[in-house]
């Protein structure tokens, strides 16, 4: 059995507006950990982690609630298992997201 030894972090999986680089002002799924009110942002295009009170990522970001879902470590180990990747799992690419991948290929 997995324990969590009394630290309660969420893997989040959401939608948020870039903030600079190419993905400025675009919608795109993105993944960021919580643990109460400060979020951990480990995005491999940063070279530290960002770590932030949640109601200022979530300002910054455009982040909506409802357009997030959320995973404690069982939760996260059993979606890896049942569809084989890191996520997303539940959110789906936006159309803006999509278009932006295929100039990287």
């Amino acid at each position: 059995m997995m324990e969590n030894r009394g630290v309660d972090f969420i893997l989040v999986h959401g939608l948020v507006t870039g903030t600079g680089g190419d993905v400025i002002g675009m919608r795109y799924v993105h993944a960021w950990v919580e643990l109460g009110n400060i979020v951990i942002d480990t995005s491999r295009e940063m070279n530290t982690p960002v770590i932030k009170a949640k109601n200022n990522y979530y300002e910054i970001g455009k982040i909506k609630a409802s357009e997030t879902k959320r995973y404690n470590l069982k939760e996260v180990a059993d979606m890896v298992l049942k569809y084989k990747v890191y996520g997303p799992w539940e959110i789906k690419a936006t159309k803006e997201e999509l278009a932006y991948e295929k100039t990287l290929t």
